[in-house]
């Protein structure tokens, strides 16, 4: 049996490890992607999952700064309306570290 590694991109910028094997233990294997793509070298392969690593952490960390907008401004509405500095904290969760990165 002969099983070889393939690394692709596919067009929606996704990408996938494919394993294919030989039952006959021939190593001229073809691979179908399951959805439009392209094979690639590991190295390439590695730069997208990269280039989608930081993207995907760059959008988490957008996620995080909103929420944080938003929990301060719940925060400074409630105390704005007279509710104390610590039960404003309590409902909302505006904390001294949330702060810190405001």
């Amino acid at each position: 049996m002969y099983q070889e590694t393939f690394y692709a991109v596919y067009d929606d910028g996704s990408t996938g490890v494919l394993t294919v094997e030989s039952q006959d233990g021939s190593s001229h294997l073809q691979v179908e992607l399951p959805r439009p793509g392209r094979l690639v070298d590991v190295e390439e392969y590695d730069r997208a999952r990269a280039a989608l690593t930081a993207q995907r952490e760059a959008y988490i960390e957008q996620l995080m700064a909103a929420d944080r907008i938003r929990t301060r401004n719940d925060y400074e509405a409630l105390v704005s309306f007279g509710i104390p500095d610590d039960t404003a904290r309590r409902l909302t969760g505006w904390s001294a570290e949330m702060e810190a990165r405001a």
